[in-house]
């Protein structure tokens, strides 16, 4: 009669080795150099196999940045350059006199009496001017108006760029 066959086991030799571990090649490694930083923490060193070359960016990076640092003496008397060189203007001190005529032209004619002209002619800051005689709030509208006028002059995407600058400024 034709039963129920039992299922064949195959016996592999897998089961009775162990499996194979890879050896670590830090731990016999003959330049690794073993730090015990705390229980249980080793640090381990190993150099390079090959000697570095004249050439190399690790020794003689190309970066600024991945060179060592100078000792800290050296390091107060390098100072980088600037990156927008400014020219050193001798301000004045101006004299009440200066500051009512500043005001008093500012006041007649602000389109021709910029806060730009009236500082070079007195050699002084064109902030310095601002906050000794501001314009007024007829002129600060009227200047709104103007540009106004040039904004309605622009092109659809410089409006949808601005607009988008906007609602992004809205939501910080």
């Amino acid at each position: 009669m034709r039963g129920f066959a039992a299922p064949r086991v195959f016996a592999r030799s897998f089961a009775t080795r162990p499996l194979p571990r890879p050896r670590d090649p830090l731990s016999t490694s003959k330049n690794a150099e073993h730090y015990e930083i705390t229980p249980n923490v080793t640090f381990i060193h190993r150099p390079p196999p090959t000697a570095p070359t004249p050439h190399s960016l690790t020794t003689l990076p190309a970066s600024p940045l991945l060179r060592p640092r100078p000792p800290p003496a050296e390091a107060a008397a390098v100072v980088p350059p600037l990156l927008k060189p400014r020219k050193e203007v001798q301000r004045t001190h101006l004299s009440k006199a200066q500051i009512e005529e500043i005001q008093r032209l500012r006041a007649e004619d602000p389109e021709t009496h910029t806060r730009q002209k009236l500082a070079l002619k007195y050699n002084c800051s064109p902030l310095f001017v601002g906050m000794i005689a501001p314009l007024k709030k007829e002129m600060h509208e009227k200047i709104g108006e103007a540009l106004e006028k040039q904004k309605e002059k622009w092109g659809e995407r410089k409006k949808v760029a601005r607009e988008v600058r906007k609602r992004r400024k809205a939501h910080w």
